[in-house]
């Protein structure tokens, strides 16, 4: 880590050292450093706009205008600045101004946003900050039913079949997708990261280190260690959606793949109603702003309603939500020229489906019940100060709570009679027998407490005419705590899922300790403009993070992780423009509490197994092995980012590449070990001995000493995720006679998926009598490498006279392979380097040893030979596939806009041969179609 700190440092002194340089020849002679004030009104055909964003871009600020439209930038040096306004309801407006030798006063006016306006966005744009921006007006052309609906307009990604009934895994940069990548990616709403670090679920049948069969129906659909569940996220709610797929600011952290930045409506505007109506899904929405007086604010109200169903012929296959939310801003303006923006937010977000039944549940009479109820709060200040070394401060708090719970009256058919014990101790124990079907009652309850506070300082000075530095610091601490029961069964004596020895005792959740962890940052950005057509930016940050609250012994406890982050771009040209970006980082990701508190896993054996048909002669005594999940040298998941970027402007014609390395060799994953158990068995009865009319005892059998290996898991930070890609993305000239715009995007990523730990095979055989005594250890390095590559092509044709917007999108496919490698790729026989024996000792695998291995006629040794075949390693390879969408957007006047679509209106998916067998496969797809309508009841009244 220090190395690339090191590395980190020395490479920051070099590039401020070169722009600093730049700046000092653009230097005028006198060499002194003028400032000047940019300010004005914001207005509109109603009035003025009151609230509206406004940004300088080149220089990386932002305000909010106060209630009657007015801002000011105090203390901006000269030169070209481009300016950007947004206001809720209206189109964003860009505009450039040149700061000479006075003060600059601005009166921007803002269009309605309608589909009646020349220029109308509804893709995804690259902003200043080098994220993808994706704007109301996009948001609402996509018409979505969650946030994932968005993410298609953004390059690399493809358009999938909308399934809202189970937990979907978010993807960043990847072919196929992992639970450390959605995991890592972070989300933030208004500024505060959501966190669901803090569920924890651990009952065998239900976790991910189950080594039994598991209940599909749960682990379906809930995402424990797999990040946000954005079925929950209702994109009604948002004006903006950012998403930050590279290098994050330093702001930011417990993330791994990077972030999506969620930003709120507020502000006054009509009463929205949008419904919408497709095969699968059904929702309406309704929401509104209101003035609340002369220097009262704003406050936005707006709620929705979803009900979807993936299937109708199965009634477990529904998922139905409601969310509300509200969103106060003000901005008060004091006599000494300070103000303050002042935000508050209220949101709350319930499953309405709560009981969920299908074909199996009725015949068994089973039930499944389930529960969501997040109610989230929200509180931000940022008091703009405007003195020459501090620009503003920024306080934020919020505290949400969520209450997960999941009902199960299950069905247990045994089949056999199976022995089950009831132990907490290591040792011999009395065991009993299963009934062959019964009931087992269990919850499985997470009521996770989140609270998070951040204080930000902005600092901005002009060094010299031709550059500015911004310094960004700042501290934060979250805490999470989980006062839920947990996996509680109801009757341990009936468990749910008995198909195995291995066994978990649960504690309450409200057992575990908080998690709580405190950062500092520290971010300098510094700004060039050596000539009136070039920009250097370097953007420098480190983080610095420390888990608090852990137990003494853990890893984790009071380390401190520092994370390095570097951005850098250098724009150049007038009429051709370029730009060539830059980026290194770190980010670490931190373990769930689930990962922090496994429960400890019990294994039981029988010692003494006698079953008979008469319940009162039965006798059942197990031996139990305790072993404790708990992995105390747990520690952070890090992924270390390299970005190179390059963008293109000229005439309407838009290129922008960007290439990405991107490593990471400690995710979480459940590693499987092997342990070596010794327990006394009693099997063969002594000689005269008769137990036919009676409860047989130990004493009347043979006592004999019995080894075998048994497995636990325990998570590691073990799993390998590497990526490399290249995403690129073109924007034509409109096309004049068809009044059509053109955008073509798309990736080529090549994703490898392993593990960084050895591999364990055991023969699971005999010799003689006695079970095989080794466990073989394989040095494997097993990889699941992918690739893909592909290209959407947009049609927007607009056609402004009749408020209409037609989109023709064509999604093609060139290239998806995926191909299994090891150490061993080509060679039949697989041997280990290592063996463990009963006594738990690890052997290095001698040449003799090794000899006897490949040898036939050592029955001891040659079954540590893996076999596999040719087949295993073969590429499977998809042929090109492609699909075709269309959508048609039309307003009637200012109050509707009636929209309707038809997906996989084409979809070619050609047969191929699979991988893993002489068998041909198909991928099918049906065509999908809907509707969407948008009322806007009122238009905004005229403001005094």
């Amino acid at each position: 880590m220090y190395t690339h700190m090191k590395q980190t440092i020395l490479i920051s002194l070099l590039l401020i050292s070169t722009i600093f340089q730049l700046s000092a020849q653009g230097n005028n002679s006198t060499g002194k450093v003028l400032s000047f004030t940019i300010d004005g009104y914001i207005k509109t055909n109603d009035g003025p706009a009151s609230y509206a964003a406004i940004s300088i871009t080149d220089l990386n600020l932002h305000a909010a205008a106060d209630e009657n439209g007015y801002f000011k930038f105090k203390r901006i040096p000269q030169g070209k600045h481009e300016i950007q306004v947004q206001s809720m309801g209206y189109a964003d407006k860009t505009i450039n101004t040149h700061v000479v030798n006075e003060d600059v006063h601005l009166s921007i006016k803002l269009d309605n946003a309608t589909f009646e306006l020349e220029e109308v966005e509804v893709m995804a744009k690259k902003n200043q900050r080098n994220k993808l921006e994706i704007k109301e007006t996009a948001i609402e052309y996509v018409q979505p039913t969650s946030l994932s609906d968005v993410f298609v307009l953004l390059p690399g990604n493809l358009y999938k079949e909308n399934a809202l009934t189970n937990f979907s895994l978010n993807t960043n940069r990847q072919v196929g997708s992992d639970k450390n990548t959605s995991l890592g990616i972070g989300l933030v709403a208004d500024g505060i990261p959501q966190l669901e670090d803090g569920n924890r679920t651990q009952m065998i049948g239900i976790t991910d280190n189950s080594s039994t069969s598991t209940d599909g129906q749960i682990t379906s659909r809930t995402g424990i260690n797999a990040g946000t569940d954005m079925r929950y996220i209702s994109t009604d709610h948002i004006q903006s959606v950012e998403v930050e797929r590279g290098i994050s600011s330093p702001r930011y952290g417990n993330i791994s793949s990077g972030q999506i930045h969620i930003n709120s409506k507020y502000g006054v505007s009509p009463l929205k109603i949008r419904t919408k109506i497709d095969l699968k899904n059904k929702l309406i929405y309704a929401g509104k702003g209101f003035s609340l007086g002369e220097k009262k604010g704003t406050l936005h109200i707006g709620a929705d309603f979803l009900h979807s169903v993936d299937d109708i012929r199965e009634e477990m296959e529904k998922f139905s939500r409601f969310t509300t939310q509200l969103y106060y801003n003000n901005k008060v303006v004091f006599k000494n020229n300070t103000s303050l923006d002042l935000d508050a937010k209220i949101a709350q977000t319930i499953s309405v489906n709560k009981m969920k039944k299908d074909e199996l549940t009725y015949e068994y009479n089973e039930t499944y019940m389930a529960d969501y109820n997040k109610t989230d709060f929200m509180l931000k200040g940022k008091f703009n100060v405007d003195k020459k070394w501090i620009d503003n401060v920024e306080l934020l708090t919020s505290f949400n709570r969520v209450k997960d719970r999941i009902d199960r009256h299950y069905c247990v058919i045994t089949g056999n009679p199976k022995s089950m014990p009831l132990s907490y101790e290591e040792g011999e124990h009395e065991g009993y027998y299963l009934p062959t079907m019964y009931y087992s009652d269990f919850y499985v309850e997470n009521i996770p407490l989140n609270f998070y506070s951040q204080l930000n300082i902005n600092s901005r000075v002009n060094i010299t005419p031709k550059s500015t530095l911004k310094l960004e610091y700042g501290v934060d601490f979250h805490s999470i705590k989980n006062k839920g029961d947990g996996a509680v069964i109801e009757n341990e004596k009936l468990p749910p899922f008995p198909s195995n020895n291995t066994y978990m005792r649960p504690r309450r959740n409200y057992e575990i300790p908080a998690i709580e962890n405190g950062a500092a940052y520290l971010q300098t950005t510094l700004i060039v403009h050596p000539t009136e057509n070039q920009t250097g930016r370097l953007n420098i940050g480190y983080r610095f993070s420390e888990l608090f609250n852990l137990p003494e012994d853990y890893a984790l406890n009071h380390r401190l992780l520092v994370e390095p982050r570097i951005n850098m771009n250098y724009a150049f040209g007038k009429k051709v423009k370029h730009n060539i970006r830059l980026g290194y980082g770190e980010e670490n990701k931190l373990p769930t509490m689930d990962y922090l508190y496994p429960e400890k896993i019990y294994k039981d054996f029988w010692m003494l197994n006698a079953y008979t048909n008469n319940s009162e002669n039965r006798h059942l005594i197990t031996y139990t092995k305790v072993y404790d999940a708990a992995n105390k040298d747990l520690k952070e998941n890090k992924n270390r980012k390299v970005e190179v970027g390059y963008d293109f402007d000229w005439k309407q014609v838009q290129l922008s590449c960007t290439a990405f390395f991107e490593k990471s060799t400690t995710g979480f994953e459940y590693f499987t070990f092997y342990s070596p158990v010794s327990y006394q068995r009693y099997m063969n009865l002594k000689e005269d001995v008769d137990i036919s009319n009676r409860r047989p005892e130990k004493t009347d059998y043979e006592e004999q000493t019995f080894k075998e290996f048994t497995t636990y898991t325990q998570v590691m930070n073990s799993k390998k995720t590497i990526k490399k890609g290249i995403e690129y993305r073109l924007t034509l000239p409109k096309i004049r006679k068809i009044k059509t715009d053109v955008e073509i995007n798309g990736a080529y990523y090549q994703t490898d998926y392993g593990s960084s730990l050895p591999d364990y095979y055991y023969p699971n055989s005999k010799i003689g009598d006695n079970l095989y005594p080794y466990v073989g250890v394989y040095d494997l390095d097993s990889i699941r490498h992918r690739e893909r590559l592909n290209t959407n092509f947009w049609f927007n044709t607009h056609i402004p006279r009749f408020k209409i917007i037609f989109t023709n999108f064509f999604q093609f496919v060139w290239l998806q392979t995926s191909q299994y490698t090891d150490n061993f790729e080509g060679t039949y026989k697989k041997v280990p380097y290592e063996y463990i024996d009963f006594n738990g000792v690890t052997h290095k695998v001698t040449q003799e040893e090794l000899a006897k291995i490949y040898a036939n006629d050592d029955i001891q040794w040659y079954q540590l030979r893996r076999p596999t075949t040719t087949r295993k390693y073969a590429k499977e390879e998809k042929p090109i596939y492609i699909l075709w969408n269309i959508k048609v957007t039309k307003e009637f006047g200012s109050f509707v806009k009636l929209s309707m679509f038809v997906n996989n209106i084409v979809d070619v998916h050609p047969k191929y041969l699979s991988n893993t067998s002489s068998q041909t496969k198909r991928e099918w797809s049906n065509p999908y179609f809907g509707m969407e309508m948008i009322l806007n009841v009122a238009k905004k009244g005229n403001k005094k």
